[in-house]
């Protein structure tokens, strides 16, 4: 399987800001796209405007509709993603009400047809999580096992997020996808997250570790000689703006002078939700080495979807031109990323 380019319907516009997924799914197609991440959001923003007696009908609408969409513009549906904040919980009946919310989505990627839902490691900084890694794995174990009941099965992929609670580099990560041990339970590598943990840090002047450069080479190295590229079901790539004033330190007394601050919340999310880049964005403020990491991720044998996962402020204006805009951006990227790894 060759490398192939995909990119998430949320990276093409908010729902609520008008763009419709009928719009983005065609701007992606237009621009070259042939892989599609369907955002859950996304759905929940398209069933609105759909027939059904509920809410879960009125999803599975939207299911069948997006399903049918992509078929028709020739969009391989790679994922159905996310699901927020699941490993872990301490409360038994909060846990099973997510294990039946989870069972439904298992129903929608039927529909949409693809075999693949994506989970991040948790990110609650409340008392109602636990970072306790028996705990974490059998609720992983639960899902795989759901999933595995299905026909054909459903995959799981786990990402470590740089603001994750626990598991938030791809160590950790890949530890508990050893530790699940499932076959249908796998890795998904984010640019961002690694490069924004190891090399990067947006409460910083200039927005770069002390040895930030060294970090990075050392941790891409071992994972290359760690991760088996069968075990990475997919892989996204983006940069992110470098912050000048850089976001406060959560719990910081002193405040933010960046307009992207918000307080309680993971400076590293914050700077994720308002201000990534795609690759080789430089003229817009992108800094980090993301063609290094994705030679890494490629040096692990891993063959398949490379994902560009946009958020940004931008993707909530009503400006009708964002879908092609950022898919035309997206796009542009993978040209380049294509040519200067031989891909």
């Amino acid at each position: 399987m060759a490398q192939r380019p995909a990119i998430p319907t949320m990276s093409l516009g908010h729902g609520a800001a008008g763009h419709s997924m009928r719009a983005k799914l065609e701007a992606a197609h237009t621009a070259g796209f042939r892989g599609i991440e369907v955002f859950y959001a996304c759905l929940e923003s398209f069933s609105q405007s759909l027939p059904g007696d509920t809410p879960r009908d009125k999803l599975r609408e939207a299911a069948k509709q997006t399903a049918a969409i992509c078929r028709e513009l020739d969009l391989t549906i790679v994922v159905l993603q996310p699901i927020l904040n699941y490993d872990g919980i301490k409360d038994s009946k909060e846990h099973a009400e997510r294990v039946e919310e989870i069972t439904f989505r298992l129903e929608l990627c039927k529909l949409l047809g693809t075999d693949m839902m994506q989970i991040p490691a948790n990110f609650r900084l409340d008392d109602g999580i636990t970072g306790d890694e028996e705990k974490v794995v059998a609720d992983l174990r639960e899902l795989a096992d759901l999933g595995a009941k299905e026909s054909p099965p459903i995959r799981f992929v786990y990402e470590a997020m740089c603001w994750s609670t626990t598991n938030y580099t791809w160590q950790q990560g890949w530890s508990i996808v050893q530790k699940v041990d499932r076959p249908n339970f796998g890795l998904v590598l984010d640019a961002f997250h690694i490069a924004g943990y190891e090399f990067a840090d947006p409460t910083l002047p200039g927005g770069v570790r002390p040895n930030g450069e060294a970090r990075l080479k050392a941790s891409l190295e071992e994972l290359v000689k760690v991760v088996p590229g069968e075990r990475v079901f997919y892989v996204q790539l983006v940069d992110a703006e470098r912050l000048d004033p850089p976001l406060a330190r959560l719990g910081s007394k002193e405040g933010s002078a960046s307009p992207y601050y918000i307080e309680g919340q993971q400076p590293r999310m914050s700077w994720s939700r308002n201000c990534r880049l795609f690759p080789y964005e430089e003229d817009r403020g992108a800094h980090m080495p993301i063609e290094q990491v994705c030679r890494a991720f490629l040096a692990t044998g891993f063959e398949g979807w490379i994902s560009f996962e946009l958020f940004n402020r931008f993707i909530s204006e009503s400006d009708p031109s964002i879908p092609t805009d950022h898919a035309q951006r997206g796009w542009k990227s993978w040209e380049a990323l294509k040519k200067n790894l031989e891909l």
